[in-house]
């Protein structure tokens, strides 16, 4: 318990000194934060909320495809031209519905109906 809170505290002192130290660093970093885990969640949540045939290689499409067009996207001159924040989003979103559509889940193939010969 002692060691959590002295690395608790340590952190704490870090993270203060770099945030009265350094301004443009606390903003990349919650920039890079936000669009990472932001833009990598809040598709598949709201898909999965919205749409009953959002499937789970679905979630797991968007969650991939934010996560790396983050990293593609900040790492690029791209984020000069426009955020990360906005692009990702539906980068991701793009590949959450493809994926979906593509494989949708097992249980959902039972319910559409096939063609019976007569």
């Amino acid at each position: 318990m002692k060691i959590s809170r002295i690395v608790v505290i340590i952190a704490g002192i870090a993270g203060l000194i770099i945030a009265l130290t350094s301004e443009s660093l606390v903003y990349l970093v919650v920039s890079w934060a936000w669009a990472g885990v932001g833009c990598t969640l809040s598709p598949a949540i709201i898909l999965t909320f919205i749409w009953k045939r959002y499937s789970g290689i679905g979630v797991i499409a968007t969650i991939i495809a934010g996560f790396a067009s983050t990293i593609i996207w900040i790492s690029s001159p791209l984020e000069a031209i426009i955020s990360s924040r906005f692009t990702t989003f539906f980068i991701a979103m793009l590949a959450g519905v493809l994926f979906s559509l593509l494989f949708p889940d097992k249980e959902e193939m039972k319910e559409i109906p096939t063609e019976t010969t007569i």
